[in-house]
């Protein structure tokens, strides 16, 4: 990798672009882009669970959330909707306990998101350069190795699997749902579109839908 003397960090892929970024740093970059994806699930199970507990029209419920500006307004209103909502004490744990745990992991994801990616010139590693808003201070370096990333990734995806499962236990009371879910997938795995293991690969076709057979 080139090194510039002089400069202590050198923003990734300003000249080489993607080859560049391919290159040298294709794990991190698939770890970012992970990190995006499992976010947006989030966000949207967030919304399921806001539509939930305010009731009445979900479309309705689901614009009040849409129009509010920012993760942090929309996070606020879910921690309003789980104080005057009617959940049961079990429920209601669980519910503070994914805002909680959304709150700690918010801030890291958005730096992460919208940063400048540097590499130091001497260790060849990969940061976040960070200005904060309307702000005088020097911007800061968050370590952005594999490592860093995938520490991130898996407790969002933490997150992920407790709010998937309180979703289904709301919308799903009497198990209709997760019966329909078992026999679609074993109607893939017999029909072999299941994966066996994993993802499918990049560019696969997704699998068919039992009904068009």
């Amino acid at each position: 990798m080139t090194k510039r003397p002089g400069i202590q960090y050198w923003p990734l892929g300003r000249l080489g672009h993607a080859d560049e970024i391919r290159e040298h740093f294709s794990e991190e970059a698939a770890l970012i882009g992970t990190l995006t994806i499992l976010w947006n699930n989030h966000e949207i199970d967030l919304s399921r669970l806001f539509t939930y507990l305010v009731g009445g029209k979900h479309s309705y419920a689901y614009a009040i959330w849409a129009r509010q500006p920012t993760h942090k307004a929309r996070r606020d209103l879910l921690e309003l909707a789980l104080e005057h909502g009617d959940l049961d004490e079990p429920r209601r744990v669980q519910l503070a306990e994914i805002i909680k745990g959304t709150k700690a992991i918010a801030d890291q994801r958005n730096d992460l998101i919208h940063a400048e990616y540097v590499v130091h010139s001497r260790t060849d590693r990969l940061h976040a350069k960070v200005r904060a808003p309307n702000s005088a201070k020097p911007p800061t370096y968050h370590g952005s190795s594999v490592k860093d990333l995938q520490r991130i990734i898996d407790e969002l995806g933490r997150l992920n699997g407790i709010t998937s499962q309180l979703i289904v236990d709301l919308y799903d009371r009497d198990g209709s749902m997760r019966q329909s879910i078992a026999a679609v997938a074993a109607t893939l795995r017999g029909k072999g579109s299941w994966p066996s293991q994993g993802n499918p690969r990049s560019g696969s076709p997704p699998p068919s839908d039992p009904q068009e057979s």
